[in-house]
């Protein structure tokens, strides 16, 4: 399971203040992968955007969307 810890979804909740859309939901997901990384790409997006796989999180504030393929390699960060 993918965790947004206190700091960093106080972090991401102050962020959504400052461009006044605090109903928006934080999608991560892996775009890509080199031979030894991944590649990530983390968006604001409405929560309505989130694809039916999708794994939700709303730890700590925030909704963190999770594709349901990102989800497998992003598990225990």
């Amino acid at each position: 399971m993918f965790e947004i810890g206190e700091l960093a979804g106080d972090k991401i909740k102050e962020r959504l203040q400052v461009v006044k859309r605090p109903e928006l939901a934080l999608r991560v997901e892996i775009v890509g992968r080199s031979e030894d990384e991944f590649h990530y790409r983390m968006s604001f997006v409405p929560p309505e955007f989130s694809r039916p796989d999708a794994e939700v999180i709303t730890t700590h504030g925030p909704t963190v969307l999770i594709d349901s393929v990102s989800g497998r390699y992003l598990d225990g960060s």
